[in-house]
């Protein structure tokens, strides 16, 4: 028996380019196979009561199973002093179980009037401790969490330097201290990625391009009823081997999960002042932290592993001096394996004739809080290049919206508001979070509602060309995954 759905009585944006709206379509075992027709006998009909729909919305990048399980339970992001650093952490102590960390995210520098250090932890504080900083480019480690780790072999690595002082950065973070903080149990992480999900279907999310390790994706993803409630396009944040490229080929099952591509990153970030940068910093020593296979040498021949596997090399670059060295990675191969550089918040003068017709996922609920450092931090020219998606566009550059969650949170209509706030037409920002951040993760049937299209919708309260977005913006009423309505706003 076919489940067919059928919508109508509004306005229903088909594709963005060329611009093309319906009055109705029809939906079939979860593809879209008819527009501005009759209803089909049997069908379940959708009145849009004048509302608009468009293709689901598209968040390209995010961090799903490691924004869900393994970022930690306590949140800082509204903590103000030193103060308040401790006592939140002693009171969230009592919920670590037995052989665990406690583990916090949030704090940034700015909030705090200073970075933490491992002399902010209270000696009451007997269980290991790791606190992200908001970006997740830099940890404090208190010092029963420091004794833990390989002292003689850490400092030497990118990002390991001040591991004296309980502070860790990019590579020594990633590759040292996470590793052995203890997992929770899968069930968990199942759990908690479920819950993720349909939060981000009440933000009209039907596709999400999630940076995961292999593991994830087997443990979780894979075990998890994705057909109700996401599709997914996997991010590999494993090597290119070949037992791993044989791993994603076997991971990828149809229309829900798919990994297509491998992830690296170059430098570090904007807040941790790890971004590498041409010039130095305003604000402090340096000009940032090569990271990763630029650290390593082996940029080159990652992108062409990566390319040959037919995958679409996608890599972490956000100063300036990462954009150029990432663009000329990039400059001999085809965008057919849809190459993406992600953040892309600096690009130079002289890189930025390169940027015409490469993908760039960028995230534009970073750009108000970039915005309260970027004077102190870079300077008034570098402040005018940060997150300047007009001039990327302008000079011919693809966009694809995401969020970078749990960074930020994953609302493609606020991302949106941002953009248009910010130099983009509406147009152009519809089009970054639905077609062609579709198109970016390798996944041409999502994006659009076109004939043999997935049956994904998402359901405005109005007209997003006819809202005023500096002081509003539409709200999403209902979400259609595979032709099955997964949220509905309660009315």
């Amino acid at each position: 028996m076919s489940r067919t759905i059928y919508i109508t009585n509004g306005i229903i944006l088909i594709q963005l380019r060329p611009l093309r709206i319906a009055h109705s379509i029809t939906i079939t075992d979860g593809l879209v196979r008819g527009i501005d027709g009759e209803a089909p006998a049997h069908a379940n009909c959708i009145d849009l009561q004048g509302k608009t729909a468009l293709p689901g919305l598209v968040d390209s990048h995010l961090h799903l199973v490691q924004g869900a399980s393994g970022m930690g339970n306590v949140d800082l992001r509204k903590v103000k002093s030193k103060e308040a650093f401790r006592s939140l952490l002693l009171e969230a102590q009592s919920e670590v179980p037995e052989g665990q960390w406690l583990v916090a995210y949030g704090w940034n520098q700015e909030e705090l009037g200073a970075n933490p250090d491992k002399s902010w932890f209270p000696n009451e504080l007997t269980v290991p401790t790791l606190c992200y900083r908001i970006d997740f480019h830099s940890a404090v480690l208190n010092d029963i969490a420091i004794n833990q780790i390989p002292y003689e072999t850490i400092i030497n690595v990118t990002g390991g330097s001040l591991i004296e002082s309980g502070i860790v950065k990019e590579d020594a973070l990633y590759s040292f201290v996470c590793p052995i903080i203890p997992s929770i149990a899968p069930e968990n992480k199942c759990k908690r990625t479920i819950d993720a999900l349909r939060n981000f279907q009440s933000k009209g999310i039907t596709l999400v391009g999630s940076m995961e390790e292999l593991a994830d994706v087997r443990d979780v993803l894979m075990n998890i009823p994705l057909k109700s409630l996401m599709r997914v396009g996997v991010i590999s944040l494993d090597a290119p081997t070949e037992e791993n490229i044989a791993s994603c080929v076997q991971l990828s099952s149809g229309d829900f999960i798919r990994v297509f591509g491998f992830k690296a990153f170059l430098d570090g970030s904007l807040g941790s002042r790890t971004a590498k940068m041409y010039e130095p910093w305003s604000d402090t020593e340096g000009d940032g932290l090569w990271a990763g296979v630029a650290e390593s040498g082996e940029l080159t021949n990652w992108v062409k592993q990566v390319c040959e596997s037919g995958f679409a090399p996608v890599i972490h670059a956000i100063g300036d001096a990462a954009v150029g060295k990432g663009l000329e990675a990039f400059r001999e191969i085809k965008n057919t394996s849809c190459p993406r550089i992600e953040h892309a918040q600096f690009i130079s003068e002289k890189d930025i004739a390169n940027v015409k017709h490469r993908m760039f996922g960028v995230q534009p609920l970073h750009q108000p809080d970039d915005a309260k450092i970027a004077l102190e931090a870079v300077g008034e020219t570098r402040e005018k290049q940060l997150h300047n998606w007009r001039r990327m566009l302008d000079a011919g550059a693809r966009l694809s919206f995401g969020s970078d969650w749990p960074v930020v949170s994953a609302d493609p209509i606020a991302a949106i508001k941002v953009a248009v706030n910010n130099g983009v037409t509406i147009e152009e920002a519809i089009y970054a979070s639905t077609e062609e951040a579709a198109l970016s993760l390798n996944m041409p049937l999502a994006g659009t509602l076109t004939i043999d299209s997935y049956g994904d919708v998402v359901v405005l309260d109005c007209n997003p060309f006819d809202c005023d977005w500096t002081v509003t913006q539409p709200d999403i009423c209902m979400t259609i995954l595979d032709g099955t309505t997964v949220y509905a706003k309660e009315q």
